[in-house]
């Protein structure tokens, strides 16, 4: 019986899987046997769609570079000293033109005498051409003067006239502006950039106290209405001081904008007030200290300014 059922299932065409073959080794370094596939023509279509996407990266690379360049070519050309002018912005009523007039010229003219005075053989082989009156000429056609006597004026002056003109002065160094802006706002036509716009001071047009309200307190003799009064007069004075604050926090934040914007220094100058005891300290109080990034402190010392030789030369010139 098994005889027969063994030949009957050969005869059949059964085999067992798991039977191996006679003298069969396995070799396992013998390559494995790889397949071939047909590619259609949704695989020849998503390899154009990925080098037409690889292309398109390179493009946007290629163009990411050259705005790059671009940019650093720009700070390159910011960066040059020939074309920068400064701003100088009177606040308040503290002086007239002529006193600043006198004296930025009088700070200028300091300046390039100790400056001759450094550099005394380099200016003879390279200005010689030029004389001191000149130089001077030329540095004060490089200072754009401003006067602001309220903060509403100001606060237009920072908001709207500023950003319109340095956006002016950039273009014009490009070539393709005009000057309307600059003889709109009170300033001189100039052809370089901007790079520094001085604020003296911005105390003078807040370091203001609230009006007081000793007429009320003075009529009525009622302690009553005297106590009425005061408190008045102490909740006016709050509001001021909050008042005032809001604004120098705006003032701060819109010049920051303006610096960043533009590439261009800003230098407020502050003044100071006694606090007790001799003590002179910044005014304003914190609300402003806290919106200033660095701070210069600037005292009066006894000393030697300058050598006699270039005090007799400046008595002379």
């Amino acid at each position: 019986v098994n005889g027969t059922s063994s030949s009957s299932s050969s005869s059949l065409g059964i085999t067992n899987p798991y039977r191996r073959k006679k003298n069969a080794v396995h070799n396992p370094y013998q390559p494995t046997k790889t397949k071939k596939v047909k590619t259609s023509a949704t695989d020849s279509s998503s390899s154009e769609s990925n080098n037409n996407n690889h292309s398109h990266r390179q493009e946007i690379f290629q163009k990411k570079v050259e705005r790059e360049r671009e940019r650093e070519r720009e700070r390159e050309r910011i960066r040059e000293p020939d074309t920068y002018e400064a701003m100088y912005i009177s606040l308040g009523e503290s002086s007239s033109s002529s006193q600043i007039a006198h004296r930025l010229h009088q700070m200028t003219t300091a300046r390039l005498q100790c400056r001759q005075q450094e550099h005394q053989q380099q200016q003879q082989q390279q200005d010689q051409h030029l004389t001191l009156k000149q130089n001077v000429t030329n540095a004060m056609n490089k200072i754009h003067t401003r006067f602001v006597h309220n903060d509403e004026e100001f606060m237009n002056l920072l908001q709207e006239d500023l950003p319109a003109l340095l956006r002016d002065r950039n273009r014009n160094i490009n070539g393709n502006g005009n000057s309307s802006r600059s003889e709109s706002i009170g300033i001189g036509v100039g052809t370089g950039r901007i790079g520094l716009i001085v604020l003296d001071s911005i105390a003078g047009l807040f370091r203001t106290a609230p009006d007081e309200t000793s007429n009320a307190t003075a009529t009525n003799t009622n302690d009553d209405s005297i106590d009425i009064g005061i408190d008045r007069q102490n909740d006016k004075s709050k509001r001021h001081y909050v008042k005032r604050s809001e604004m120098l926090f705006q003032i701060a934040a819109s010049l920051k904008k303006l610096s960043d914007a533009f590439g261009v220094h800003i230098l407020i100058i502050n003044q100071v007030t006694s606090k007790g005891e001799g003590k002179v300290v910044p005014s304003l109080g914190l609300s402003w200290s806290h919106c200033v990034n660095d701070r210069y402190l600037l005292k009066r010392a006894e000393g030697v300014v300058a050598s006699a030789s270039a005090s007799a030369s400046a008595s002379a010139s």
